[in-house]
């Protein structure tokens, strides 16, 4: 898939991040599935190294290691999530809208609301937790809202 992102952040998402993504569904395709797993570790391990600041969102990144590394992994793991159907029927429409080359030049929030067409009957993974916990007894209660360790508490 190849398609001319907008000069904008996220952009590499759209160009680094597709090519690999459709780099592993080759490997996975011609090699096995065996072996886009020992990818998959890889890029796993490079992730999983400390990083030294906090990176801004996929769709807004501009740094070589999120689209290269984070992009491909996030969308291989949305397939696993939703299906590799719905995530290639999203890219064969961003393909469709904006292959030609052509203002309006694609962004990484295009290639978001392709996905979020697509998974128009699925529930975002927040959205499906509950908001009640079991307690010992089995019983369900109402859990307060989580507070940072650095909010304040009312009246001190």
């Amino acid at each position: 898939m190849q398609v001319a992102p907008a000069d904008v952040e996220g952009a590499g998402l759209l160009d680094v991040s597709l090519e690999t993504y459709s780099g592993m569904r080759v490997v996975e395709e011609t090699l096995g599935p065996e072996q886009l797993r020992r990818y998959l570790l890889f890029m796993h391990d490079e992730l999983s190294a400390p990083r030294t600041r906090a990176a801004p969102p996929l769709l807004r990144a501009t740094d070589s290691f999120s689209y290269s590394r984070k992009g491909p992994f996030a969308l291989y793991a949305m397939r696993e999530y939703i299906g590799k159907d719905r995530v290639d029927d999203a890219l064969r429409s961003l393909l469709r809208k904006h292959g030609s080359g052509v203002p309006p030049l694609p962004t990484s929030l295009d290639l978001y609301r392709e996905l979020q067409a697509v998974n128009a009957g699925f529930l975002p993974v927040h959205a499906t937790r509950s908001s009640s916990r079991r307690t010992r007894s089995g019983n369900s209660r109402r859990s307060e809202p989580r507070r940072s360790r650095y909010q304040r508490t009312p009246g001190r």
